[in-house]
């Protein structure tokens, strides 16, 4: 007895120690880690070497490391396994610090949409020195050409930084940075607008056709008619404005936005390349 119980005191303190040690460094990777959960399409991951490698469900991230979707194609990363970031296609984040406070994502191109849960910790996404601070809520960012920021609060407020004359965006709010780093906020609309102005004319000699009108702010416009399909993005302020190749005679055409959110609404119409008189029918058709 006498022998056996300085050594059951060892391995007793031992065994604490041990347990310890796990639980601390335990907690600290369950509240850091960052990983690529879903793969849904074309994802590569650029590692800190910058060789770009497929991305793979369950990998374990790390700073420096650049995630990409393809086209039509879906990501989704996950902190502490309660929170989960949301990447759109055709976009680029880079995981720019993990850290015991959260992660710091910086988006390059595209879209993404967080849902934040405080256990797992904050979520700082950032973009050409704009920023955004997530503790508890729901919220998308968009990055689009010529600098264009948007964000949307959709539960939840957020912090905001770098952002001129904008301090917090208020749940339910949308905010648009564009040229000149002009600021709008206004309410998320409860339907996705999409409004398609057409010729007035809907009937012509040329072999082209414009079709402008307006939709969310950074949303993906198809064009669709008789002899081929036209694509653009909706400006900083909805607007968007494309030439369509028209046939010899009757041409359906669709229009079909997509939003930030993959919201999608779609509006039809019919326009004519022909010597007769006018002749326009539409409808629009709301999302799914």
């Amino acid at each position: 007895m006498r022998r056996g119980g300085p050594l059951l005191a060892v391995f007793t303190i031992a065994l604490a120690v041990i347990v310890g040690l796990g639980v601390w460094f335990g907690d600290d990777r369950g509240r850091g880690g960052l990983v690529l959960a879903e793969v849904d399409g074309a994802v590569n991951v650029t590692g800190a070497t910058g060789a770009p490698a497929a991305g793979v469900a369950g990998r374990a991230l790390d700073p420096l490391d650049r995630i990409s979707t393809g086209e039509g194609a879906r990501a989704v990363l996950e902190l502490g396994g309660e929170t989960r970031i949301r990447l759109g296609p055709e976009s680029t984040v880079q995981v720019v610090a993990i850290d015991e406070e959260g992660v710091e994502i910086e988006l390059e191109e595209g879209a993404l949409q967080a849902t934040v849960r405080p256990d797992a910790g904050a979520v700082r996404l950032a973009s050409r020195g704009r920023r955004a601070l997530v503790t508890d809520g729901e919220v998308a960012m968009a990055v689009l050409p010529d600098e264009v920021l948007i964000f949307e609060a959709t539960r939840g407020d957020v912090m905001l930084g770098g952002i001129v004359g904008a301090s917090v965006l208020e749940e339910g709010s949308r905010l648009v940075v564009g040229e000149a780093d002009h600021v709008e906020i206004g309410a998320i609309p409860a339907e996705m607008l999409l409004a398609v102005q057409w010729p007035e004319n809907p009937r012509t000699r040329q072999g082209t056709m414009e079709v402008s009108g307006r939709t969310e702010p950074g949303a993906r416009v198809r064009v669709e008619g008789s002899a081929g399909v036209v694509e653009t993005r909706a400006d900083d302020r909805g607007a968007f404005r494309v030439e369509i190749p028209l046939y010899e005679g009757e041409n359906p055409v669709k229009v079909e936005a997509i939003g930030l959110l993959g919201r999608k609404v779609e509006v039809t119409g019919l326009v004519e390349r022909d010597q007769s008189g006018p002749l326009f029918r539409g409808d629009v058709e709301y999302p799914r």
